[in-house]
């Protein structure tokens, strides 16, 4: 493997890592926050700011692609949240 190749592994791993860290971090503060719903509206208002400040800057699409990912895995903390706290039906028997 060639020294480049190497520090290009060396960046993907470091990002990976840092992104399952904020992951957690954020998912355990969508967990614990007292409005889940609307922790949901702002950071939806969060993400479309976002997203319009890297659409109009000159970046290669991979890192509008990468935003988009991440905020999927965001999205989904967020939903898992809003389910469990949804009222569970009265069990029957």
């Amino acid at each position: 493997m060639t020294e480049a190749n190497t520090e290009l592994e060396q960046l993907r791993a470091f990002t990976f890592g840092m992104q399952a860290a904020f992951i957690g971090t954020l998912g355990a503060l969508i967990r614990t926050h007292p409005n889940p719903e609307a922790l949901a509206l702002m950071l939806q208002n969060y993400r479309q700011r976002e997203q319009a400040y890297l659409e109009n800057k000159p970046l290669p699409e991979h890192v509008l692609d990468s935003f988009q990912q991440m905020w999927a895995r965001v999205d989904m903390e967020i939903q898992h949240t809003l389910k469990e706290r949804q009222p569970q039906p009265p069990s029957l028997g």
